[in-house]
């Protein structure tokens, strides 16, 4: 397939950014089971490698549905997730996760600013990085002081309740007029984040650190 799209005329290519972690794709075991077969761990990294250099390729738009079969769900472009809905108030609700925290947003029509459990953005998040990653959705989308966002969070510490509120005021905003959900999706806005701590393992000093080793 890689060779087929290098053969591509070049007035047909397509700019895509697409980069392919291992996250992105399927585990070993339901690999075996699309394959109908029995791999080893240095086949699934070779063409997991494989994969990843034909989802980076400028033409790589050809081959969707095909890398999709190998893709894990969350990171399928086949299963996007679909518009908000408002309710008969006129208000948007939507859920975000983000590590530990669970945000619920209502959003409306109005300048209303932004609150977090019923306090301004400013007080409940003193730091900068904070209120940016909440901001982001509403500054990407030109929408930031025309829109009225109630969150209410719980869980976590900061940088997660952060995540998890820009998640959901993103699936909030896609309910609006306008072509919001296209640009969100681009900016990788309607993704969770599924990074989260390593738990710590028994007989290490950490989840990856180990004891020092001493021989007497």
């Amino acid at each position: 397939m890689t060779h087929h799209l290098n053969t591509l005329p070049p007035e047909q290519r397509e700019d895509r950014e697409e980069s392919g972690p291992t996250k992105f794709w399927v585990k070993r075991k339901v690999l075996a089971n699309i394959l109908a077969e029995e791999i080893s761990e240095f086949q699934y990294r070779d063409l997991v490698s494989r994969l990843a250099r034909l989802a980076g390729h400028p033409r790589a738009s050809a081959t969707t549905e095909f890398l999709d079969q190998f893709r894990r769900p969350h990171f399928s472009h086949s299963s996007s997730s679909k518009p908000a809905q408002p309710n008969t108030h006129g208000q948007i609700r939507s859920v975000g996760r983000r590590k530990s925290s669970v945000a619920v947003v209502h959003l409306g029509a109005g300048g209303g600013g932004v609150t977090v459990n019923s306090e301004p953005l400013l007080s409940y998040f003193p730091q900068v990085e904070h209120r940016q990653q909440v901001l982001f959705p509403l500054i990407l989308t030109e929408l930031l002081g025309g829109v009225a966002v109630d969150a209410q969070v719980r869980g976590g510490g900061k940088t997660g309740q952060a995540g998890a509120i820009r998640l959901a005021v993103s699936k909030a905003l896609t309910g609006l007029p306008g072509d919001h959900h296209s640009l969100l999706e681009e900016a990788g806005l309607l993704v969770r984040d599924p990074r989260a701590v390593e738990r710590k393992k028994p007989g290490q000093k950490k989840a990856r650190k180990k004891f020092a080793w001493v021989k007497r």
